[in-house]
């Protein structure tokens, strides 16, 4: 009777899930830019060498913090933020998941959009008066 015992108690125990997944490498070469004449930032990553993996962007408004994760499960090596505002710096870190377990966290990279400059700036008398009429391009 105790081997049967032993041997049912053996089968649960290799039939139980098994939590010691490894944690995947984390992205590499992560690197963010902002988008010309638009308030978006886009990150850029190299793959994690471990295959399967989806990636986890976090955005911070402070340095030092992870932040709030922005998309989960992205399954691509570029995301464009379109909720930036101008003149803001955001952090952000990436970090490759796989079977549910997050690798460590990538460095962090810093972007700032910024407004752009108008070009080709012109003033013009309207003869009205007082009134100069100002014209540009983006």
């Amino acid at each position: 009777m105790p081997t049967r015992f032993c041997l049912i108690i053996a089968l649960l125990l290799a039939a139980w899930p098994q939590s010691s997944q490894a944690a995947p490498a984390p992205p590499t070469n992560v690197q963010a830019a902002p988008v010309p004449y638009v308030a978006r930032a886009t990150i850029t990553w190299a793959a994690s060498p471990t295959s399967g993996v989806f990636y986890r962007v976090y955005r911070s408004q402070t340095i030092g913090s992870n932040g709030t994760i922005l998309v989960d499960d992205l399954n691509a090596l570029t995301y464009t933020d379109a909720a930036v505002v101008y003149n803001t710096t955001y952090y952000y870190h990436l970090a490759a998941v796989f079977a549910g377990v997050e690798s460590t966290l990538s460095s962090v990279v810093i972007v700032k959009p910024v407004l752009p400059i108008p070009i080709n700036v012109k003033a013009a008398d309207t003869k009205q008066g007082r009134e100069i009429k100002i014209t540009w391009d983006r």
